[in-house]
């Protein structure tokens, strides 16, 4: 069986999407249909592999107050839709921060909502190196998907400052009309004080953004070093 789903910002290799489904079509007939399901809505919302078969309830290990956030998110689903409840998480390396994002979105993905999970330099990269047709697809998506999570938003995008100011336009742009529209927008980044890097009128403009999420701060040691740690160990 062939797969059609294409994205901008889905950067799941097709061939590697084909194993898995090919393997799921060996799993026993009344399991069939249901991990095919499962599959589909995670390759489309871009959802990183590795996260698939994992669950925050059961296999995280680390700061208790990650699967909180996740519990109480979820458990207010259609609401947080329907008032755009948006949020951004930040924390060192390792605390379990892509878990949360990706956990949230496979959950709302299984419930029908339209998700996507992608990077702020995959969003960058499409919308200024990838073909007119795309930029505007990517658009689309970016600014009408029901829930998108923004990962990997830190210093690393700051070093100089035409690139901060590339990146935060960028950005500046997705949030202004997802927050006017209550889409929930979910962002993670590595640096507390991010918007410390910026100055001027797209700094005012940001800090008034991000006073319109919640703010999480987590900040503890890595899990998954500790994990290996112990395992280690053991």
């Amino acid at each position: 069986m062939e797969y059609f789903v294409r994205s901008c910002l889905n950067n799941i290799p097709p061939e590697k999407f084909a194993t898995i489904m090919s393997k799921v079509e060996s799993l026993p007939a009344p399991k069939v249909s249901k991990y095919q399901n499962l599959c589909l809505k995670y390759y489309e919302s871009n959802i990183p592999i590795e996260y698939w078969d994992i669950s925050i309830e059961k296999d995280f290990k680390g700061n208790k107050k990650i699967p909180q956030i996740y519990k109480e998110y979820i458990g207010n689903g259609q609401d947080n839709l329907y008032v755009g409840k948006s949020f951004y998480i930040a924390g060192t390396h390792g605390i379990g921060k892509t878990f949360l994002l990706t956990s949230i979105l496979k959950t709302m993905a299984i419930r029908n909502h339209s998700c996507l999970y992608t990077t702020l330099g995959a969003i960058v990269n499409t919308l200024t190196s990838a073909p007119n047709s795309d930029r505007y697809q990517a658009g689309v998506e970016l600014n009408k998907v029901s829930f998108l999570a923004i990962d990997e938003f830190d210093q690393r995008f700051v070093l100089s400052n035409a690139a901060a100011d590339l990146y935060m336009s960028i950005l500046e742009s997705i949030l202004r009309v997802r927050l006017q529209n209550r889409l929930p927008t979910l962002i993670a980044t590595n640096s507390p004080n991010i918007l410390e890097s910026f100055s001027g009128s797209l700094k005012e403009s940001l800090v008034s953004l991000f006073n319109r999420l919640d703010k999480y701060m987590v900040m503890d040691e890595d899990y998954r070093k500790k994990h290996v740690e112990r395992k280690t160990s053991s």
